[in-house]
């Protein structure tokens, strides 16, 4: 038997600076292997989709260009965003730096209903390269009062994978998409950390 399909797919935003790894978290997402240079194509999008309960919804991921230049350009493709990640590396203060402005300008383009926001910190592998502590992430989420998590897109796939699963689960659920299609069972989406005393290390 196959699935229903719903006709209005889910439009996903990810936001930050460069060389903070969102194509590579795009490419996880939609099922595809980790590169050490992923190509990138600016303000491209990338579609994809989930089935829950037996029904497809269809999403289409954009992939931002998150340099100063570029930034008027970008705030042309936050209309109709239903979900937005403001992404930061573990290894650029500066890109934590920037959640502030990303955030400020997805609630003056997009409102303060309507959508999902949350952050991502990716690189979490690259200890030894790290510029911020789990203490400030921590504390900036919960300031923002946001969800967020802190992966890797190189060893982290599945967790990843799991989190931005989740927010589109709750995304459907949140706005009554189609009520019989409602995910009974609770989504938990924790703050959830990288061992900090792994000793894993990876180059790139």
């Amino acid at each position: 038997m196959s699935d229903d399909i719903d006709n209005n797919p889910i439009k996903i935003l990810l936001l930050g600076g460069t060389n903070v790894g969102k194509s590579n978290l795009i490419r996880i997402a939609t099922g595809r292997q980790f590169e050490n240079e992923p190509l990138f194509i600016p303000n491209q999008h990338y579609d994809d989709s989930i089935i829950i309960n037996n029904k497809r919804y269809s999403y289409y991921i954009w992939d931002t260009e998150g340099g100063e230049n570029f930034r008027s350009l970008t705030k042309i493709f936050f209309n109709g965003s239903q979900i937005v990640l403001i992404v930061f590396s573990m290894t650029s203060k500066h890109s934590f730096e920037e959640i502030d402005y990303w955030y400020k300008t997805t609630k003056e383009i997009l409102g303060e209903d309507g959508y999902i926001i949350a952050l991502v910190g990716n690189k979490s592998d690259l200890f030894e390269s790290h510029e911020l502590s789990y203490e400030e992430i921590d504390k900036k989420a919960n300031e923002l009062n946001i969800k967020y998590k802190i992966t890797s897109a190189k060893e982290d796939s599945v967790g990843f994978k799991i989190f931005f699963e989740q927010l589109i689960k709750e995304f459907i659920n949140k706005n009554n998409k189609d009520n019989s299609d409602e995910i009974k069972a609770p989504i938990k989406l924790e703050k959830e950390k990288v061992n900090r005393k792994s000793k894993n290390k990876c180059k790139n």
